[in-house]
């Protein structure tokens, strides 16, 4: 990929007119289409809006509780009685000025009982009672019929009619008998509690001593600009009624649009702080670490560029976008601006611009794909703002990069000019936490304590610990909470259809629960239209029993009516209204029959927009009973629907908590998948995405430590700190990657940007901590923790794991430690030591409760060698083989001698037979795993010295088992034959025994030592012939000491035999190929694509004579040369390529012997004896 950019780079740098025009394009492109853009504020887009939770947060949204504004006037003096005349003249004035709303700010105001409406709705139930009445109204009608019973109820009447309620006589004229006298009581369904009271007229608390005004706005809560205008004309409107009531009365207001508007310059106040802030501490941080001003201007520059990329992208996709969105998004900044401060660091370094490139094109597209991706996540979430964040963020980042690859190494200039190139942050950066000792286990059990309080994180539901009042709001507030009724809950039943008759049929559906369950007790009062508002098919029921009812009884009713009224001294037409009513024919009505119920009363209960109604039912229930009766109406109805206000809380972190663990998931999955593919190996992708899974542990522990809460707010921020969280990670990666690469210093360069960008986002959001708004305060929070916990992970994970995978006590590993070695472990070790226990317990039956013959001894060996030899086939990726060309039976005892590679050794020597005993050292002989078993089988410590052994040893060998000694004492590191001591010689001297030769060939590949990995090998061991004590070559007439140099010589030659039969290109192209992992994917892949010329490199090998010099020409990365040299041991190869780097990384392999020097300057071929050109054999 760098060299995709390194072509545009030189394209553009030869046509610099070309360059300009198309940046300039580029730009007034974006900035076009971001012009189009319309930018909506709406705050609820950002909750999640699945199918079940949009309906109830528009059924919420449409209670018509949020854009209302209660306005209190109480009387100035406190002490004395309240004037309700002064009360209620201060609530007309004010109420005038709100009604003279020329600005369309007012939808309504509330603040008298009109007598004139109360009429007119009582007069249309009367007349319309047809529609109304129930069955209990019939069964109590049935009773009033009697002649005697409506000549006494047109006396009462009689009495009635001296009643001041001027509603009365009419009321009287058209239903005499009162049969709609529950309908009347029943209006008082329409009112929702009981806190209110009327005086004179108008609307006061419960007490009486304040009057009250409810405004509704004609603004939705989140339209703060109109809210704000009406909020600072009704605080004008206010003082004005103040004064012109001379000081008598006091008048403060209180609504969810002053909370909003509050908190909204609450956040502009703390964010203009913190920005003001931060912005000086930002600069002071650039100038401290640039000292220029070109370079500073040009990270704002290319952020600022992919902001308008990300606008003008979107703008071709959508033409409205949150601005909200748009606002948290700034925080990607943070992100974004690694990317030209990585460039531009880089430049302090060098002024090598297409060395720039080469070095920072991967690291930074690897850090921006991955990043983009887990913004990108964000789209599956079902919130409309979050998909715009996801969406934005990743096109911003986009656009930064693109700027940062494409156009600034023309911006740059041609040196840097900032008076010092040294690091900014040289000690931090310079830090190697993995040579600290005991890191690892100290992050592991931090790690562990933090999982554990983990479980205490938890989702504040509370929305009210993230708003910001005033103190007199604070004090309103708790005012009105104090005067709600604490043992019950409000529970809002909800019916709905895409029609209004479809949502009245809904709605009787759900009366007919609520009311069966308001049988009980659980249910204490139930407000909305009741059966005022009929669906045309319950009309058709009622006007049918109406006309049942009075089938046959009509005329014999008006009969008995008409003499009652001239009886009690009426004229007899007085009750001719209800004559008309009784006698009148009743069918199904449109809605706008109803209007006088439907506009007087029913408004505040019916939400209408096209293709959508809802009707509401307000229910005051038991506190103790609420949730039951919540679940009873929410099971089995699809027409309607219930819920709380913390039912609406629990869904809303239900549906956050799903959507995120989704997006982590996704997010993850994105990341990781496009490591595995970037890096392309697992291990360099579980350790650069290890720091992401460890800090999010940390993170959730020292949340519940501390106690702080996610909320809807602060939440948002943790796919930010995983998207800078996998930035800091891959640079680390990427930096470790490359001085194992190339044996240079550049993980502190990378440190030091990282340093540089996750201080300025510290600082940048971090400034919020000192703000008032909860709401801030709790970004800032979570950011403080969250990018102190990233960088530590980035800056401890990676080099930790990097250095167990590379390096042993300080030294390259030949093989680097990968998966397949785990597997081999995980696979080998466990049977190994299964092997161990079914040791031990055969070793007891057979030699504690049986006794220890010498046919029990027999068959505990016969048991070892065959759990050893089973260990020894199972073991993955490896190949056993054993070379017995004088077909040794091992029948006569020997002192067998055997080089020492690996811990291995024994396990493959003691396979061989039973009859065959060794000297250990006091390590195994005293670790606790091995104890038992050594000394079940005879064996003895070498350490008891030969004096002491010589007994047991000579019984040992009576009884037919030969002597395992390893000459060389101790293992070797590279394989080769050590100094043998003379300890075994003089042993088989004193026995009169043969000395039996084996030789091994490729345990200590597999298995070396200084190594707890096992690897890939091919094992063969090598069964020589018997040398008797009268052998001249060997032993006759040789003190031990000779015998052992003998030996040694023998070992040496005979070892070389077999590294030149087996050591052949296929077995070492598995050390060659280790030698190129964890060095890139390309690096690898190029390795790999060599190992294919094994032929035809070995063919021009084998006709290079022995010994001598050979120049190895274009060699590139080295992986051919190193196979040669491998390969000839014979032959001092020298590799040329004239690439510096390939050169250096080259020279960097752990396994690169004492007979290969690189060069990347052509040597003189007068000075070799052979020539191998790579280009020739490719």
């Amino acid at each position: 990929m760098s060299d995709f950019f390194l072509k545009i780079y030189r394209f553009l740098a030869q046509r610099q007119p070309l360059m300009w025009g198309l940046l300039a394009l580029f730009s007034v492109l974006c900035v076009i289409g971001a012009l189009r853009l319309d930018f909506v504020e709406d705050i609820s887009s950002f909750l999640p809006n699945s199918k079940e939770n949009e309906r109830i947060n528009y059924a919420y949204s449409h209670l018509g509780g949020d854009n209302k504004i209660m306005v209190n006037i109480a009387q100035a003096d406190t002490a004395a009685e309240p004037d309700m005349e002064s009360l209620c003249t201060a609530a007309d004035l004010l109420a005038e000025r709100l009604n003279a709303d020329t600005a369309g700010l007012v939808k309504s105001v509330l603040y008298s009982v009109d007598d004139s409406q109360i009429a007119e709705v009582t007069d249309f139930v009367v007349e319309n009672m047809p529609y109304f009445l129930t069955e209990e109204d019939y069964a109590r009608m049935d009773t009033m019929l009697t002649p005697e019973h409506i000549r006494q109820q047109l006396a009462n009447d009689k009495q009635l009619l001296a009643s001041p309620i001027p509603m009365m006589r009419d009321i009287i004229q058209r239903d005499p008998l009162f049969f709609s006298s529950r309908l009347l009581q029943t209006l008082q369904t329409f009112r929702v509690d009981d806190r209110y009271r009327i005086e004179e007229g108008h609307i006061f608390d419960k007490k009486g001593q304040e009057a009250l005004l409810v405004i509704t706005s004609n603004y939705p809560l989140s339209e703060t600009l109109h809210n704000s205008e009406l909020l600072n004309w009704l605080d004008q409107s206010c003082r004005e009624v103040e004064q012109e009531m001379e000081g008598k009365v006091r008048i403060h207001s209180f609504g969810a649009s002053q909370v909003s508007l509050t908190n909204s310059q609450q956040i502009k106040r703390d964010s203009f702080t913190a920005l003001a802030l931060a912005s000086l501490l930002i600069l002071a941080l650039l100038i401290y670490y640039y000292r220029n001003t070109r370079s500073i201007v040009l990270i704002f520059v290319s952020t600022l560029f992919g902001g308008l990329f990300a606008l003008g992208v979107i703008a071709l996709c959508k033409s409205t976008v949150s601005l909200i969105a748009i606002g948290v998004a700034s925080i990607i900044l943070g992100i974004a601006i690694n990317y030209p401060i990585h460039f531009l660091s880089h430049f302090k370094r060098t002024d090598d611009k297409e060395q720039i490139i080469r070095d920072i094109v991967t690291p930074l597209l690897i850090g921006n794909i991955t990043t983009v991706g887990a913004f990108l996540s964000l789209l599956f979430i079902s919130s409309p703002a979050m998909k715009d964040l996801g969406l934005f963020s990743a096109l911003l980042l986009v656009g930064t990069i693109l700027f940062v690859l494409i156009f600034l190494p023309h911006l740059m200039g041609d040196r840097f000019k900032g008076s010092n190139r040294e690091l900014a942050f040289k000690r931090i950066a310079e830090t190697r936490p993995e040579n600290i000792r005991g890191i690892f286990w100290i992050v592991l059990a931090l790690t562990i304590v933090f999982a554990i309080f983990s479980k205490r994180t938890s989702f504040d539901t509370n929305m009210h610990h993230i708003n910001y009042m005033t103190k007199e709001q604070q004090q309103e507030f708790d005012k009105l909470r104090a005067e709600a009724d604490t043992t019950v809950q409000t529970l809002y039943c909800v019916a709905e259809g895409t029609t209004l008759q479809e949502a009245l049929w809904h709605n009787e559906e759900a009366q007919r629960l609520i009311y069966r369950l308001a049988s009980g007790d659980s249910i204490r009062n139930v407000s909305g239209i009741g059966t005022f508002l009929p669906s045309q098919a319950l009309q058709q029921q009622r006007t049918e029993r109406w006309n049942r009812f009075w089938e046959g009884r009509r005329e014999a009713f008006c009969t008995a009516l008409d003499a009652a009224a001239i009886a009690n001294g009426f004229r007899p037409e007085a009750f001719q209204p209800c004559k008309d009513i009784v006698m009148g024919t009743y069918t199904s009505q449109h809605e706008r029959h109803f209007d006088p119920i439907r506009q007087q009363l029913a408004a505040n209960y019916i939400s209408e927009e096209k293709g959508r109604v809802m009707i509401y039912n307000i229910l005051q229930v038991d506190k103790s009973q609420a949730e039951a009766v919540e679940q009873q109406l929410n099971t089995g109805h699809k027409g309607f629907f219930a819920f709380t206000d913390s039912s609406i809380a629990a869904r809303l972190v239900d549906a956050l908590s799903h959507d995120f663990h989704y997006v982590l998931y996704i997010c993850g999955l994105i990341v990781f998948a496009f490591l595995l593919f970037t890096f392309g190996r697992l291990e360099i992708s579980l350790m650069a995405f290890l720091p992401l899974f460890t800090a999010w542990i940390w993170i959730l522990g020292i949340m519940g430590i501390t106690g702080i809460r996610f909320n809807i707010v602060n939440i948002i921020l943790a796919t930010f700190i995983f998207g800078m969280g996998d930035d800091y990670s891959i640079f680390v990666t990427e930096g470790l990657i490359y001085e194992y690469k190339y044996g240079r210093k550049m993980l502190s360069q990378f440190k030091n940007s990282i340093i540089l960008s996750s201080s300025i986002m510290f600082i940048g959001i971090g400034m919020m901590i000192f703000a008032k708004h909860p709401a801030l305060r709790s970004l800032a929070q979570v950011t403080i923790i969250g990018m102190l916990t990233v960088v530590l992970m980035a800056y401890v994970i990676p080099p930790v794991v990097f250095k167990w995978l590379t390096t042993h006590k300080g030294k390259l590993r030949k093989r680097p430690v990968t998966i397949q070695n785990i597997i081999s472990n995980v696979i080998g070790f466990p049977y190994f030591f299964f092997g161990v226990v079914v040791l031990s317990i055969g070793g007891f039956f057979l030699l504690r409760i049986g006794r220890p013959t010498d046919k029990h001894k027999l068959q505990y060996h016969k048991l070892l060698r065959f759990l050893l030899h089973s260990t020894a086939k199972i073991i993955p990726n490896s190949t056993f083989k054993i070379e017995n060309p004088h077909q040794e039976a091992f029948v006569k005892p020997a002192i067998i001698i055997c080089n020492h590679q690996s811990h291995f050794d024994l396990l493959y020597l003691l396979s061989l037979t039973p009859n065959v005993i060794a000297l250990t050292n006091d390590w195994a002989w005293n670790m606790p795993l091995y104890r038992r078993i050594l000394r079940n089988g005879d064996y003895l410590p070498a350490s008891y010295g030969m004096d002491q052994n010589f007994p047991k040893l000579q019984q040992m060998v009576e009884k037919g088992y030969s002597i395992l000694i390893f000459p060389e004492g101790t293992r070797s590191v590279d394989h080769s034959i050590l100094r043998f001591h003379q300890g075994a010689f003089h042993l088989a001297n004193k026995l009169g025994l043969d000395i039996l030769p084996i030789v091994t060939h490729g345990i200590g590949d597999m298995f070396p030592k200084r190594d707890t990995f096992i690897h890939k090998g091919d094992v063969t061991i090598h069964i020589g012939e018997r040398i008797p004590a009268d052998n001249t070559q060997y032993r006759a007439g040789k003190t031990p000491l000779e015998s052992a140099r003998a030996f040694r010589q023998y070992y040496i030659e005979a070892y070389d035999r077999m590294r030149d039969c087996h050591e052949t290109l296929s077995y070492l192209s598995d050390l060659v190929y280790h030698n190129y992992i964890y060095k890139g994917k390309s690096v690898e892949n190029g390795c790999l694509g060599k190992m294919g010329n094994l032929f035809w490199l070995g063919d021009a090998l084998d006709q290079v004579p022995q010994g001598g010099r050979l120049l190895y020409k274009h060699c590139g990365n080295g992986e051919l040369a190193l196979m040669s040299a491998l390969y000839r041991r014979d032959l001092d190869i020298t590799a040329y390529d004239p690439d510096p780097d390939c050169i250096d990384l080259a020279a960097h392999c752990a396994a690169v012997p004492g007979n290969l020097h690189y060069t990347n300057t052509l040597p003189s071929e007068e000075d070799f004896q052979n020539i191998i050109d790579e280009k020739d054999l490719l």
